[in-house]
């Protein structure tokens, strides 16, 4: 009898362990999370070949500046009426961009080879990931940095109030393969306030092959290039995406640098009220030469290039494309900086005409 009861009460203890309301986890961790909260205390691991699943309503809360890396893979998927939630737990000197504290670093993927199934995060959200670190790798993507990453796909979710002291204030991808997807990037910044600047107020893809498409950009802000999102290095898709309220030096929505291969057609992209303090209101083509489809650009504001800015000798191809009431000092709606640079325009409808050009190029449209 003895052993009956302590066999019983073993199996309660279990039960109450496996469905209470909180629990704390550091170091590795796999499995199922199901409970309402959470507790981070350290910094978290998903080794190679372990996966964590995490359900629908649950509240994970980091102690401090603490991170999670996945090395497996990772399924946190929520619903419409019960997100999946990443926050810290004191929020004390967020908006100091010199501290890591206020915080918490962020997720981590790196490539492992054994990955046996895709990572997904679906009607999540995620507050105050903060990148600034002593190891200057780890100060990218204030709530994801993901590197040589395939098979992953983030939809759904909600991106606000992420900063990172160098590039993707929301996310940032280094030779990854990835799908955004429905997503809101709201108040999300990067990049300290001399050089070196950062690329990518939401997201900065470099040498990735992303698709993002169906998103809601607002209010993101970069030092450097891109005040919603970054390409550099190589093409991503930007498809059927609004754009609007962001801000950067150079490109107030989007900024496509350095890269001469074009695989993708952007297309059916609105943005309206984006602001750049230099060049490129809404877009800034640095270098490079992509093609844009069915655009609507209006009331966007820049110094040079209200709503169109291209650089470097390269020529961008625009179609069906709708620029209005944007304004600038120069190019109220497009600025083509040196005599080489272009663009080819087909059947767009550019308010004011060639008297809306600027720019050493601009004199092609003369």
């Amino acid at each position: 009898m003895r052993h009956i009861l302590l066999i019983q009460l073993i199996l309660a203890l279990s039960l109450q362990t496996i469905y209470a309301d909180n629990i704390t986890v550091s170091g590795s961790v796999s499995g199922t999370w199901e409970c309402d909260t959470v507790f981070v205390s350290d910094d978290i691991d998903i080794e190679v070949g372990d996966s964590l699943i995490i359900r629908p309503g649950v509240y994970v809360a980091f102690a401090s500046t603490h991170s999670l890396y996945v090395r497996g893979y990772i399924r946190a998927e929520g619903t419409a009426d019960n997100r999946i939630t990443f926050d810290v737990m004191d929020t004390t000197d967020f908006s100091n961009d010199t501290l890591a504290k206020g915080g918490w670093n962020g997720i981590h993927f790196y490539y492992n080879g054994y990955t046996p199934d895709s990572s997904i995060f679906d009607f999540c959200a995620f507050y105050h990931g903060k990148a600034v670190s002593l190891d200057s790798i780890e100060e990218h993507g204030g709530a994801m940095c993901l590197r040589d990453i395939d098979r992953l796909r983030i939809s759904n979710c909600i991106f606000e109030n992420n900063f990172a002291r160098y590039n993707g204030g929301a996310i940032h991808m280094e030779e990854s393969d990835v799908l955004i997807k429905d997503n809101l990037f709201v108040a999300n910044r990067c990049g300290p306030t001399e050089e070196p600047w950062g690329y990518g107020g939401a997201i900065c893809c470099d040498h990735s092959d992303a698709r993002i498409t169906g998103n809601y950009f607002y209010d993101n802000t970069s030092t450097g290039v891109g005040g919603a999102v970054a390409v550099r290095f190589m093409e991503s898709m930007i498809n059927n995406n609004i754009f609007a309220g962001n801000h950067s030096a150079l490109g107030g929505a989007i900024g496509f640098l350095h890269y001469y291969e074009y695989p993708y057609t952007h297309c059916n992209n609105l943005m309206h009220g984006n602001s750049a303090t230099f060049f490129g209101g809404a877009i800034a083509n640095l270098d490079c030469g992509p093609t844009h489809v069915n655009y609507t650009l209006t009331g966007n504001i820049s110094v040079y290039g209200g709503a169109f800015y291209v650089k470097d000798s390269l020529v961008p191809n625009v179609y069906n494309t709708i620029m209005y009431d944007n304004y600038a000092q120069e190019g109220p709606e497009v600025y083509l900086w040196d005599a080489y640079a272009s663009a080819n325009f087909y059947y767009c409808d550019i308010k004011g005409g060639i008297e809306a050009f600027s720019g050493s190029g601009g004199v092609g449209f003369m």
